[in-house]
């Protein structure tokens, strides 16, 4: 059963309405199902799985993180 049930959190910027109550998913998080809906969310990006111990997995920032390595000129050490 726990495989069915999953803790979300918006992704920083996003907010993200609930398809059954209607409201906006708590900044906080919240338990909701492991339905086509939701995965469908965490693969967009508007919301990231948060562990049980409090982290959240490195979906979103790890987009932003590729893009911003790929803006930074690269600088090569080793020729110096």
């Amino acid at each position: 059963m726990a495989d069915d049930v999953f803790f979300l959190q918006p992704a920083p910027g996003r907010a993200v309405r609930d398809p059954r109550t209607m409201t906006l998913l708590p900044q906080a998080g919240a338990n909701k199902p492991r339905s086509a809906y939701w995965l469908r969310r965490i693969a967009d990006g508007d919301v990231v799985i948060v562990n049980a111990v409090g982290s959240t997995k490195q979906k979103a920032k790890k987009a932003t993180a590729t893009t911003a390595e790929a803006t930074t000129p690269a600088t090569d050490e080793a020729t110096e």
